[in-house]
């Protein structure tokens, strides 16, 4: 289905522009990691589509570009790709990499074929907690948290305040878009995410936000209110459910990095005898 976009200027002209379907690519970048020195990207890659359909079409890149960089030299595939399992290389970066330090990075293969994601460069997991300084390294000890976290939450929830207002489905994206542009100007290195929680709609709200900052969160409260005063979360696949949430995040953020928020407004805790 194609969609009409018409945007009016200050001068009071109208511009119209049709967009054409989306369609995923046949080869696209679904993740880029870093090690921890910050001296190596790895890299997964699928393919999907017409190029699995082409004979004699090889799924291995020849070429690794990092910011303009030819990497074809110092690049190795850890695991071919399929068409049923991502790819993975290792490429080791010309300088290493410093925290939130944006990275182009394009795969190419024959015939032609591009694979490129825009991400930012940053390490593994971290642990944080709403409410907590980063300036009270006393707390921040305490309760096991990373004294500087590598990313910063956006202080927004679109998935509430789309639907608050009347379910206009992409509301919140200027004012989240505009927040993160802010922090990258200040050259703050921390990754700016948003989060989505338990009223997201995967096909809407998930993808709208998750390509809006340099990462996703999700926030399903589905171990936190399961067998609680809530009825309707009394579900015992709420396990199941929680993964379900992850996999929204992971399809809607990539290749950039997904975040979870586990316990989030906690009832009760989760103990072994509910994991048997």
């Amino acid at each position: 289905m194609r969609q009409k976009v018409e945007v009016e200027s200050k001068k009071g002209e109208r511009i119209r522009v049709t967009l054409p379907p989306f369609a995923n690519p046949d080869l696209s970048i679904v993740g880029v990691t870093f090690s921890w020195d910050m001296a190596k990207a790895y890299i997964a890659y699928e393919a999907r589509g017409q190029s699995l359909s082409l004979p004699d079409f090889k799924l291995t890149p020849l070429s690794v570009q990092v910011n303009g960089a030819d990497l074809s030299n110092s690049f190795r595939v850890m695991q071919p790709a399929t068409k049923d399992r991502p790819g993975m290389l290792a490429a080791t970066l010309p300088k290493v990499a410093n925290q939130g330090e944006p990275f182009h990075v394009r795969l190419g293969f024959e015939k032609n074929a591009t694979a490129q994601a825009l991400i930012r460069a940053s390490r593994g997991i971290f642990v944080d907690a709403f409410g907590v300084d980063e300036k009270d390294e006393k707390l921040r000890r305490e309760l096991g948290l990373d004294l500087h976290p590598q990313a910063r939450f956006i202080p927004a929830d679109p998935a509430c305040e789309d639907g608050i207002n009347g379910l206009e489905h992409g509301r919140s994206a200027p004012a989240i878009l505009a927040t993160r542009r802010s922090w990258f100007e200040a050259k703050d290195p921390r990754l700016a995410y948003v989060h989505e929680c338990q009223d997201a709609l995967q096909a809407v709200s998930y993808r709208v936000y998750g390509q809006c900052a340099d990462a996703l969160a999700c926030n399903p409260y589905r171990l936190a209110t399961s067998f609680s005063e809530y009825p309707d979360d009394n579900d015992p696949h709420f396990i199941e459910q929680e993964e379900n949430y992850f996999r929204w995040t992971l399809d809607a953020a990539k290749p950039r990095p997904w975040y979870w928020f586990p316990e989030a407004f906690s009832k009760t805790l989760i103990n072994p005898e509910l994991l048997t």
